[in-house]
């Protein structure tokens, strides 16, 4: 899987860094294994960071099931702000359909050229968030 995850309970935040080709199901299956973590609370911050990945290849299909998993596990996930790094415009125009089809579920996206940027908005320590 070219996204690693870590869950860091002490800054209420989760990392998602994705290199190499990522594909939407590789995106669904980091989602899976942020809330199937022991330390995760629905409610933490989430930051991914999608700057080692050249391409985010999501097809439509996978748009659907990024949804709809976001929907099944809306009591795990909770309202939160979403922060993801990229310096990809599509992948930013990415973020915002995703948005627009959970607006319902009250988490908050956002992109952000780098990671300072980023855990100010998150209100996490930069320490926290580093690799």
């Amino acid at each position: 899987m070219p996204c690693s995850v870590v869950v860091r309970p002490e800054a209420r935040v989760a990392v998602i860094t994705c290199t190499g080709h990522t594909t939407g199901a590789e995106l669904l299956d980091a989602c899976r294994v942020v809330t199937d973590d022991p330390a995760w609370e629905g409610g933490f911050a989430e930051l991914w960071d999608l700057l080692g990945a050249p391409e985010v290849d999501v097809q439509p299909d996978e748009i659907t099931a990024l949804v709809a998993q976001a929907r099944r596990l809306a009591d795990r996930l909770q309202p939160c702000r979403v922060a993801f790094v990229t310096q990809r415009e599509p992948v930013a125009l990415l973020v915002r359909l995703f948005e627009l089809f959970t607006l319902d579920l009250g988490r908050t996206y956002r992109t952000f050229l780098t990671r300072e940027d980023a855990a100010a908005w998150l209100s996490v320590p930069l320490d926290a968030i580093e690799a």
